[in-house]
């Protein structure tokens, strides 16, 4: 049996830092800059992530991680996030040159939750043993 994991979607960088705290600066909000800085260095960090039999583990942790936080910035906002104005644009895995935007964080936590999928895919195909009846036991 041949297993194979499914491909990370690709994604741009955005600007959430900025974002957040302008938005945050408008609505009369206090300082969200250092949790918006947080936010925006754990994307940066994550979307460079690449996945191997070492990093894999800690990139599935630390996706969901990041979408339990982008969950509850989104509970925030009436329009789940449309109104920072970002365009979160990830690239269809099997074929890269297809691409969907949308302004909302629930497209981007569709992104993430995909991705951290992946990465447990990554670590099952990694545990897999090689040869003989596969997980069988």
């Amino acid at each position: 049996m041949v297993l194979t994991s499914l491909p990370l979607k690709g994604t741009k960088d955005v600007d959430l830092m900025n974002s957040i705290t302008q938005y945050g600066r408008s609505a009369g909000a206090p300082d969200v800059a250092p949790a918006a800085r947080e936010l925006q260095l754990l994307r940066d960090q994550l979307m460079k992530a690449e996945l191997t039999e070492t990093t894999a583990e800690a990139v599935a942790s630390e996706l969901q991680k990041y979408n339990s936080q982008l969950e509850k910035l989104a509970a925030r906002f009436d329009a789940r996030g449309a109104e920072l104005s970002i365009s979160f644009v990830y690239r269809n895995a099997f074929r890269s040159k297809d691409k969907v935007s949308q302004s909302d964080l629930d497209w981007e936590r569709v992104g993430v939750l995909y991705n951290a999928a992946a990465a447990h895919s990554f670590c099952g195909v990694q545990a897999h043993p090689k040869g003989g009846d596969g997980l069988k036991e």
